[in-house]
């Protein structure tokens, strides 16, 4: 905060006046330590004329201040002014200091909202930092809405985060910084979460059986089927996440290969024979896959 000050003469000669603060012991309740500023601190007065100068305060601490201002002018006794202030600093908080994500997905944005409260009268400037801090910072990446901007007095500002995570399991906190003018320190948002991949599940469809959850997977078209004659079986693949994904499905064919020999008995008084006869096989396999 800045005053302005005139000094005039009322005399028909030159005069030089000089202007400092004076640091004092103040009375109960008051604090007081350098923090004018006085431009000009020195100059002229032209007979009869005057001059003007700004008193600018900026104080350290919070708190009732009282100082004084000490004006020499040559050939005039001492004069001293006294300054007083109510200091006080924007009075910024979040409306919530850490957010857990209970289900975020492997590269895909979550969305959460903060809110900036001035409980004070002095309005002031914010500033989201884009360094953020933690053992998963390097795994998160983070954007705000409004990055920067204005709170007035008593005013509240709503901030969208938009959260996106590179790693799965559980995310320890990353360390958001708010930068407030008029305030020391920051303020600290943590967040944190649970990340999950991608997840599908596979199941057949033949339109009469109801689904079977977590039965194995298995096209069985059964043994009565007519030469020539389709026979249709549905899969159903279902990604069960928020992450978008490719599927591909084929059908790869095996040669044909000959089972083992089945074991050779010998009969009481004849030759060894075998029990059975080898049979050749030969069939496809689907194969689905996603990526």
């Amino acid at each position: 905060a800045s005053v302005p000050l005139l000094l005039s003469s009322g005399t028909d000669c030159s005069l030089q006046f000089q202007l400092r603060q004076v640091v004092t012991t103040p009375d109960s309740g008051f604090m007081d330590h350098p923090c004018l500023s006085i431009a000009p601190s020195s100059g002229g007065l032209q007979p009869y004329g005057s001059a003007s100068v700004v008193v600018e305060c900026r104080p350290e601490t919070e708190g009732r201040l009282r100082t004084v201002v000490e004006c020499l002018i040559n050939g005039e006794p001492r004069r001293h002014i006294e300054a007083r202030a109510e200091v006080q600093y924007p009075a910024v908080c979040l409306d919530q200091c850490r957010v857990h994500v209970e289900r975020a997905f492997l590269g895909i944005a979550v969305e959460r909202e903060v809110v900036l409260i001035n409980n004070g009268l002095i309005p002031t400037q914010f500033a989201w930092s884009s360094q953020h801090l933690g053992s998963s910072a390097r795994h998160c990446r983070l954007e705000f809405a409004p990055m920067v901007g204005r709170v007035g007095p008593r005013e509240i500002v709503p901030v969208t985060i938009r959260a996106t995570w590179t790693q799965t399991g559980s995310q320890p906190e990353v360390v958001a910084r708010c930068r407030v003018m008029g305030r020391a320190e920051p303020l600290v948002l943590l967040l944190s979460a649970e990340v999950l991949g991608l997840a599908v599940s596979y199941h057949v469809e033949d339109g009469s059986s109801p689904v079977v959850e977590d039965a194995p997977l298995t096209l069985e078209f059964g043994s009565d089927n007519p030469l020539g004659v389709p026979h249709t079986l549905s899969l159903a693949v279902t990604n069960t996440t928020a992450i978008p994904s490719s599927l591909t499905a084929f059908v790869r064919h095996f040669p044909p290969a000959t089972p083992p020999s089945p074991p050779v008995v010998a009969k009481p008084g004849g030759p060894a024979v075998s029990k059975g006869r080898a049979r050749q096989l030969d069939g496809p396999l689907l194969c689905v896959g996603s990526c």
